[in-house]
């Protein structure tokens, strides 16, 4: 039986007890860090297309942090992928929050300068 599960489940065995047949399930056991930093850069990167960029920037941080402890604990593909989603959804709202801010300052140096103008 263990051998047509196979195809659904990665590792299994049968094991005798007094009560019977127990099915022992041994697999890749997930890990929540890697999932959570996966999440965090998906939605950074989200953010910094509809206009959040402090909120992209805060939360690939905290998506770097999670990926670099979920490749501590068990190196795995996702955490990998966490932490290189991390790293461009920081990098996208660091580059649209400077963005901003400069063209904040370029628009108020333009208001002022027609202003002093003005007078």
């Amino acid at each position: 039986i263990c051998f047509k599960l196979k195809a659904f489940i990665p590792m299994c065995a049968f094991e005798r007890s007094e009560k019977g047949m127990k099915f022992i399930m041994e697999g890749n056991k997930s890990n929540g860090l890697a999932i959570a930093s996966l999440v965090l850069g998906i939605v950074a990167i989200v953010c910094c297309f509809i206009g959040l960029s402090w909120l992209g920037l805060i939360l690939g941080i905290v998506g770097i942090v999670l990926a670099v402890k979920a490749k501590k604990q068990n190196p795995s593909g996702m955490a990998t992928a966490g932490l290189v989603l991390s790293i461009i959804g920081t990098v996208i709202a660091a580059f649209v929050f400077i963005a901003c801010v400069a063209l904040v300052g370029i628009g108020a140096s333009i208001i002022g300068g027609a202003a002093a103008g003005a007078l």
